[in-house]
């Protein structure tokens, strides 16, 4: 998996991961959020649920996506050191001739 997919499906996990909790937030907390956006802000202006939301679901998805391009990325190159470790040991890293006279890697 290269980058640039790994990138891609992290940012399709934190976008769905924000949409359920958006969503859920919306549908069972929509009065606490609304007497917080009640509130007023200290320059006097308001907040509605909408940016609230927006915000949060901005937010989630990036922190989201973060932690799983970070945890894929790791994954994937523990596992490419283990296979190349592998390869090594085995005498197959591309430096040494294979065991059949005339061919190399």
């Amino acid at each position: 998996m290269t980058i640039k997919q790994r990138l891609l499906a992290s940012l399709a996990t934190g976008a769905t991961t924000a949409t359920i909790l958006v969503a859920y937030e919306d549908k069972y907390r929509h009065a606490a959020l609304a007497a917080s956006a009640a509130q007023p802000l200290p320059d006097g202006g308001h907040e509605t649920v909408a940016s609230i939301l927006a915000y949060g679901f901005i937010g989630v998805t990036v922190i989201v996506a973060a932690v799983a391009f970070i945890v894929s990325t790791v994954l994937a190159r523990r596992s490419r050191a283990r296979a190349f470790a592998r390869q090594w040991r085995d005498g197959r890293d591309g430096l040494e001739p294979r065991r059949r006279v005339g061919i190399w890697r």
